[in-house]
C-alpha cells in the first residue's frame, strides 16, 4: 500500500509536505501501536513475542515513516526481491575470470536491475 499525493499540490517535487496518507491507514497504524503497548505488559520480555514487540516499539518512528513521506513503501519487498538475485548469482560470479570481469558483470547486473522498473526491453540492446 502506498500513500497518495494530497489534492491541489504539485507532485513534481515529492516532499513530505506534499504527501498525505489515507486516514484509514493512519488509523490502523495508531491502533496497532496501542495494541502493541497494551499487549507488551502481558508478555514476557524474554519471549520471542516480547522481543518482537519491543523491536517494533523501539523503532516506531522508522516503522511509520511512510505516513509522512509518500515516496516510501510500507514494506521493503521490492528491495528484498532485487537482493535475492544477487545472492543467487553470487556463486556463479566466482567464474567471472578476473577482477575486471567481475566489475563488468556487476555493471551489467546494475544496468539490468535499473531498467526493470522502467519496463525496458532488456534484450533490445543485445
Amino acid at each position: 500500500m502506498r500513500c497518495s499525493p494530497s489534492s491541489g499540490r504539485s507532485t513534481a517535487w515529492r516532499s513530505s509536505s506534499a504527501w498525505e496518507c489515507a486516514p484509514s491507514v493512519a488509523g490502523l497504524v495508531v491502533a496497532l501501536e496501542s495494541w502493541l503497548r497494551e499487549h507488551r505488559i502481558r508478555v514476557s520480555t524474554s519471549s520471542d513475542t516480547g522481543k518482537a514487540i519491543d523491536y517494533s516499539l523501539k523503532r516506531w518512528t522508522e516503522l511509520t515513516r511512510f505516513l509522512d513521506d509518500g515516496r516510501l513503501f510500507m514494506s521493503n519487498n521490492a528491495a528484498e526481491r532485487e537482493l535475492r538475485a544477487v545472492a543467487i548469482g553470487r556463486r556463479n560470479w566466482i567464474f567471472a575470470g578476473s577482477g575486471a570481469g567481475g566489475r563488468r558483470a556487476a555493471a551489467f547486473y546494475t544496468l539490468i536491475a535499473t531498467a526493470k522498473p522502467w519496463n525496458t526491453e532488456r534484450r533490445a540492446a543485445a
